[in-house]
């Protein structure tokens, strides 16, 4: 059959023919294709939902840790300016009190780097 006989006898029904095949590209195009959208961490590197799921935890522990750090430090300023106010108002410095400011600092640095440690080893074993 040539070309000119098949579209003889599909003229009838081209709308029907080309509806049906429209269809099926459809579907075999939204069912076999997962969407994608560009990546946080790589730009230009399309990704899928689950991949940017895990981004995004990713993204969410780097804040809750810098969240954890900013307190630690806010902590440290407010130990650092009460002892700096206690002093002031008594006229003395009290050497048991500034122990335990420089105490809290090292403490608070030791835990800092612990965390911060904990988390780079967690994240290097998930990659």
């Amino acid at each position: 059959m040539t070309l000119k006989k098949i579209w003889q006898k599909l003229n009838g029904v081209t709308f029907l023919v080309i509806s049906v095949i429209i269809v099926f590209s459809l579907i075999i195009w939204l069912t076999g294709c997962q969407s994608t959208c560009e990546s946080l961490l790589f730009p230009g590197t399309q990704i899928t939902r689950p991949e940017l799921d895990s981004e995004v935890k990713h993204f969410l522990v780097i804040a809750e840790q810098r969240t954890k750090d900013l307190d630690q430090k806010d902590a440290l300023k407010n130990a650092l300016f009460n002892f700096a106010l206690t002093s002031a108002e008594s006229g003395t410095v009290n050497p048991i009190a500034l122990l335990m400011t420089f105490g809290s600092i090292l403490g608070i640095g030791a835990a800092s780097d612990n965390i911060r440690k904990r988390f780079k080893a967690k994240n290097e074993s998930a990659n």
